[in-house]
């Protein structure tokens, strides 16, 4: 039976959907509280002091480890070598011209900056993003204004999902039937809209119910603005298009009122109409570990919150005690001389006394050796819960050995290798959607730039509509993975490292290259630099020059050196052997290389035996 997804029925999904959702924020986002501390905002403060804020320890650690830069995708084609019905481009070739375009978004949009948001929500809570498509700038008043891929964080209160859901990804078997969004706008902006329906927008109240939308405005004083809140809700299992790029269905659903308020109806805002996604949707979750059974995920912050709560309380106890500390003298209540002496003393001074039996030091208050062992233990067991080790800090434990250092240091990449594997899914599906968009988006239009001069490609343009030539091609034909190297930071030590290492490798290879000709040099170099994360291998070969020498060595024709005009060597006629038998090297025929390389060595030692002659 398909979803019923008339109004009524979709809002009473949501409402459902939102009950469940609170039931994993309610405590979270309290959480998250100790992440800000006690001053950063009056109105959410934790509600005990934060002594030990582990949460913005493990953030400001762990945050540069899973996202610091812009990240870059790979894209290749498994039947690279199909053209299209024009003859003029390959399936691979357009794939190359993807990934620059994918890439050069990238860059232009600044994604990281978004992705660094999410990263926080996917550290503390959960976050959700919403991929689409907006105009390029610069293009008003053109009749055909390019587009290109819009990445949004959503605030987590605005998402909802299909509560009976068992995982939050629409592909799986298990996966929601239905997924939405709450936003809010203008109804004078929406009424200029011709894609609303009027008549109904005339029928809504605005200005209610806002404080959904915005918490604030329960405690802060807002003029009211004519908005209106809405739902967009995208259900996969409607068909409404059987035109490539489209997945499912989208409806706008809003809430109209009487003039009292005292009866809301939900209503279209506009009429249904085919979503312009890919089958997982226009809704990316960003979440670190998944609970069975549960559609939303757990965050690493979430999963240590009792023992950082623990140690927290502990450390809170002892800063207390050691603030109660008093140290002081007493004498009894007839030895004022002495008394008045032992007041008026000074750091340094000698003093008399009449009466040295009579006067006694005591201390009040501090923190007890049962204290500081207790608040040791428990810290222990939360860094060893939560992956925050020494090493991850970069310090090194007292009296380790190298062997016990490295050791730690690798349990410890494990862990946070499992937290970026589980970020770069979610980035993967942020560039599967953009992907999308430019492959079946005749709108699509990105500049490639400087990087792609070398595919001889100024601008790629999307789109496999008809009469494009390239009807046949097929979305999943192609592989994307992300430049892991991309997303993180390098530090200037092992920047260093690195490139010493790169230039060690340049003075080798540099010296083999215009002796093989046939290794497509410029590919492994390329693939290297992007492993490494330095630069663009581009600027460091000049790929001309190196085919010029290599046609040079080999006599002026790049396929190599010509018959008969090899040094050293004679030309050899070609021996064919009997079919099926194993190759000779002694009869074979050399290829030309070989052969100019042979005679050179021959030439060598004759020269060398002449000398010693």
């Amino acid at each position: 039976m398909a979803l019923d997804t008339e109004p009524k029925n979709l809002l009473e999904e949501i409402k459902g959907g939102m009950q469940l959702r609170e039931k994993h924020l309610e405590e979270q986002e309290r959480l998250s509280l100790n992440y800000s501390g006690r001053y950063h905002r009056s109105d959410k403060r934790p509600s005990t002091p934060i002594t030990s804020n582990h949460s913005y320890e493990y953030l400001s650690v762990m945050l540069p480890n899973i996202i610091y830069d812009n990240p870059r995708c790979m894209i290749s084609a498994s039947s690279g070598s199909k053209p299209d019905k024009f003859g003029l481009t390959t399936l691979g070739q357009w794939a190359q011209g993807l990934e620059l375009a994918c890439n050069q978004w990238s860059t232009d949009s600044e994604i990281g900056v978004t992705l660094t948001d999410l990263g926080i929500e996917f550290l503390t809570v959960w976050g959700v993003a919403m991929m689409t498509t907006m105009d390029q700038p610069g293009f008003q008043g053109v009749d055909l204004v390019p587009r290109k891929p819009l990445l949004t964080m959503l605030d987590r209160r605005h998402f909802v999902l299909d509560p009976t859901a068992k995982s939050h990804d629409p592909t799986e078997l298990l996966g929601p039937r239905w997924e939405a969004h709450m936003w809010k706008a203008d109804l004078d902006d929406l009424a200029d809209d011709p894609d609303f329906d009027k008549k109904v927008l005339n029928e809504l109240a605005g200005d209610l119910d806002l404080e959904k939308f915005d918490p604030i405005r329960k405690s802060i004083d807002i003029p009211k603005r004519r908005e209106i809140l809405a739902w967009d809700v995208w259900v996969p299992e409607k068909t409404m298009t059987d035109m490539p790029g489209f997945t499912g269905a989208i409806y706008t659903i809003g809430v109209s009122s009487t003039p009292d308020g005292t009866s809301k109806k939900g209503r279209y805002l506009r009429k249904e109409r085919a979503a312009y996604c890919g089958p997982w949707g226009p809704y990316i979750m960003f979440g670190a570990h998944k609970v069975s059974g549960d559609p939303y995920p757990l965050s690493p912050t979430v999963a240590v919150a009792e023992q950082s709560e623990d140690l927290n309380a502990h450390t809170t106890a002892a800063a207390k005690s050691a603030a109660a500390f008093k140290r002081f003298a007493v004498t009894d209540t007839g030895n004022e001389s002495d008394r008045d002496r032992m007041k008026q003393v000074r750091n340094g001074d000698i003093v008399g006394v009449d009466n040295f039996d009579r006067i006694k030091e005591m201390q009040m208050g501090g923190v007890s050796a049962d204290q500081y062992r207790y608040i040791q233990e428990s810290r222990d067991n939360l860094n060893r819960t939560s992956g925050l080790t020494e090493a991850l800090r970069g310090q090194i434990s007292r009296g380790s050995t190298a062997t016990e250092s490295a050791i730690a240091d690798a349990g410890t990449q494990v862990r946070v290798a499992g937290l970026k594997r589980a970020y770069r899914q979610a980035v993967n599906q942020v560039f599967r959607s953009a992907a999308w968009f430019y492959f079946y988006g005749e709108d699509m239009i990105a500049p490639i730039g400087k990087e792609g001069e070398r595919y001889d490609i100024n601008e790629f343009r999307g789109g496999v509509e008809p009469g494009s030539g390239r009807e046949e091609w097929n979305f999943f034909d192609l592989s994307l993975k992300i430049d892991a190297f991309s997303m993180e930071h390098t530090d200037q030590a092992i920047l260093q490292k690195r490139t010493q290492d790169m230039m060690q490798v340049m003075v080798q290879a540099s010296g083999v290259m215009p002796e093989r000709p046939w290794v497509n040099w410029r590919e492994p170099m390329r693939h290297m630099f992007e492993v490494i994360n330095i630069g663009d291998a581009d600027e460091w070969f000049n790929w001309e020059v190196l085919e010029q020498t290599q046609q040079a060595m080999m006599g002026g024709q790049p396929g190599g050196m010509p018959a008969g005009q090899m040094p050293g060597q004679d030309q050899l006629p070609p021996v064919q052997s009997p079919p099926g038998a194993l190759p000779n090297p002694g009869t074979v025929a050399e290829q030309p290389y070989q052969r100019v390389m042979r005679g050179a060595m021959q030439g060598n030692i004759a020269g060398e035996a002449s000398n010693l002659a």
